[in-house]
């Protein structure tokens, strides 16, 4: 049998059948084998009842979202959130935090969504055109014809995303107008 070399100083320990004491924070180390390996948290997140609250609760983070954060399944974190007496949200609340596609006029960046000047530029002259009269799908032939590259940068205007983009726009505005008013 190979015999293993001592451990160097200030190295991390894994020690198998570790046992957690809830009452005093302490770890018990029960006899057994020990490996050096990386650093590693010794209290996962998950087991922390006030990290999830935060999580879940008031940053509104998904179980999706907050097992990404601390390297878990999502099952693990919606588990623990049971345990914790946390309510789960219901499929409606979680559908209307989702976000989906990004809109005409937004672009990702670092994980939120930020203007994209390029396209609220396009979106303002749609506007533009429209208030000329033109049709949507004369507006559609106009962008194809100077080249202005759609949402996915291939493809060719079509009147129904013409129509989709005007319309969320001013539904945008209106929504932003009724919140200055109240």
């Amino acid at each position: 049998m190979k015999k293993k070399k001592p451990p160097s100083e200030g190295s991390f320990f894994f020690f198998k059948g570790w046992l957690r004491d809830g009452a005093q924070g302490r770890l018990d180390f029960p006899s057994g084998e020990v490996n050096e390996i990386i650093p590693f948290s010794v209290f996962p997140a998950h087991f922390d009842e006030t990290f999830l609250r935060q999580k879940y609760l008031e940053e509104r983070l998904s179980t999706r979202q907050i097992a990404d954060q601390i390297f878990s399944a999502r099952s693990t974190v919606a588990r623990y959130l049971k345990r914790f007496g946390i309510p789960l949200r219901s499929e409606d609340e979680a559908h209307r935090l989702r976000k989906g596609q990004l809109g005409y006029g937004e672009r990702a960046q670092r994980g939120s969504s930020v203007v994209h000047k390029r396209e609220v530029d396009t979106v303002v002259r749609m506007q533009t055109l429209r208030a000329q009269g033109y049709s949507y799908w004369k507006i559609a032939e106009v962008l194809t014809a100077m080249n202005v590259p759609t949402k996915n940068r291939k493809g060719k205007w079509h009147a129904t995303t013409v129509m989709k983009i005007l319309k969320a726009t001013t539904a945008d505005a209106n929504s932003i107008n009724e919140g200055a008013i109240k």
